[in-house]
């Protein structure tokens, strides 16, 4: 049973209406066409309405349409609980990434194996998750957090000094980190591997980012694409004027070599799901 916390809707939702939109083979077609509770498909967007046919008995008869705007109405219709539409919604898009998992493995190259990763590829990966939350990051070295932790030592044992002394030190590290980190990544949650970057969007977590990495451990299951392959970036600063357009590489690279080290080996991958199994 996949346990999923990250589904990003938006490509989810483009890639669906590209397939079912005209790119998807015929074979495909004549068989979506022929199933008993299709719907006749005449445009995309009602070719996605079929994914999810039938509805979910005891909640909906019919066909589920939630994602589009022209369709919002009809879902009111369906319920006025914001709960009900969100597990709707859920259902939704996870009938959805089904279906796009089944054209990806019938139609594109599959990479299952970090070390085969290459530029463009799509991956189905369980790697370590290893998650970094920059506000987490930033609660922990914010000065009210520095002053309460100094007042609990001092109270809880006179013997704290030390330990007081290097925790104070260790978060204005870390206050100094996520200053960078800000200013480096716009995407405030990153998955890291040895040689994987995956940002991770707000939007589409489906859990709050500050409790997921005290809730879990062990590997992730990542479905995605490679995006990037940072051994290729490229100097777009000569585009300036050479003196200072050097100056902000000569700054980019330090940044890297102190957060990612080994950023010039890595890949970036743009996650569609995260799940635990």
């Amino acid at each position: 049973m996949k346990h999923y916390i990250y589904i990003d809707k938006e490509i989810l939702n483009s890639y669906i209406s590209q397939i079912y939109g005209g790119i998807l083979d015929k074979e495909r077609t004549e068989k979506l066409k022929n199933l008993k509770q299709a719907e006749e498909l005449i445009t995309p967007e009602e070719k996605i309405k079929a994914t999810v046919k039938g509805g979910i008995p005891g909640i909906i008869s019919g066909d589920i349409d939630v994602e589009y705007d022209i369709k919002e109405k009809e879902m009111n219709s369906y319920t006025s609980e914001n709960e009900s539409k969100e597990v709707i919604e859920k259902i939704y898009h996870d009938n959805l990434l089904d279906n796009l998992i089944e054209y990806i493995n019938n139609q594109e190259e599959v990479i299952k194996n970090v070390n085969e990763i290459k530029y463009g590829s799509y991956v189905f990966l369980d790697i370590p998750f290893n998650f970094i939350n920059h506000d987490y990051l930033k609660s922990i070295s914010n000065k009210p957090f520095k002053d309460a932790f100094e007042k609990i030592m001092n109270v809880t044992s006179s013997n704290n000094t030390q330990t007081t002394k290097q925790a104070k030190t260790a978060m204005e590290l870390i206050a100094n980190f996520t200053t960078f980190f800000e200013s480096c990544f716009p995407a405030k949650q990153l998955i890291i591997t040895d040689n994987l970057i995956i940002p991770i969007n707000n939007l589409y977590l489906r859990e709050d980012p500050n409790i997921i990495d005290f809730k879990y451990g062990g590997n992730i299951k990542i479905i995605g694409k490679v995006t990037k392959d940072c051994s290729k970036d490229e100097n777009f600063f000569n585009l300036y004027n050479a003196d200072f357009g050097k100056s902000i590489q000569e700054v980019k690279d330090a940044m890297y070599k102190i957060f990612l080290t080994k950023y010039k080996q890595s890949f970036i991958v743009t996650p569609i799901a995260l799940y635990f199994e």
